[in-house]
């Protein structure tokens, strides 16, 4: 389901910059950095059940090592707090040698997401220091900060896709 976020479409976005990809039985939210347009911070919904999303970040890398990996566990901060991801695949994009490592963070209760904005304009994501030498080498920009203008309102909004309403 994850490497559909690389290369679906999109179905709506709105001024605040969202993206709404919408899928047979699950739904996605995402935004692009505000550092590094290419990476972006996502949020996966399974219809059946919206009171919950699975939430990650794709992060860039031109480092020929960073295909390795795969199914590896990366420690995140996720606005300063220590999160514990999993690199779920990384993808070649183009002929340039650019990877996405696509970082899965963990589930979030919907209104647990929805109270964000009231603490902040963005959101920070950065690759914690507490990782390998050898892992830290592979991404040489190691922050992004992500917009959180108008994601209450796209998640208010989301309940129309849901089989359950949260």
């Amino acid at each position: 389901m994850l490497a559909f976020l690389l290369f679906s479409s999109v179905v709506h976005a709105d001024n605040y910059g969202w993206e709404l990809d919408v899928h047979e039985t699950w739904f996605s939210l995402s935004q692009h950095g505000e550092v590094i347009w290419g990476d972006t911070i996502w949020l996966v919904f399974n219809k059946s059940d919206c009171s919950k999303a699975e939430l990650g970040v794709n992060i860039s890398s031109y480092a020929k090592n960073v295909m390795a990996y795969e199914g590896q566990k990366l420690l995140l901060e996720l606005q300063g707090q220590e999160v514990q991801g999993r690199v779920g695949f990384v993808s070649e994009v183009g002929s340039k040698g650019l990877k996405i490592a696509s970082v899965a963070m963990g589930l979030y209760k919907i209104d647990a997401l929805k109270k964000w904005p009231d603490v902040t304009g963005s959101i920070s994501v950065r690759i914690s220091k507490k990782n390998t030498p050898d892992v830290l080498k592979q991404f040489d920009v190691r922050e992004n900060y992500f917009s959180l203008f108008g994601l209450s309102e796209e998640l208010r909004a989301l309940t129309k896709y849901c089989s359950i309403k949260s």
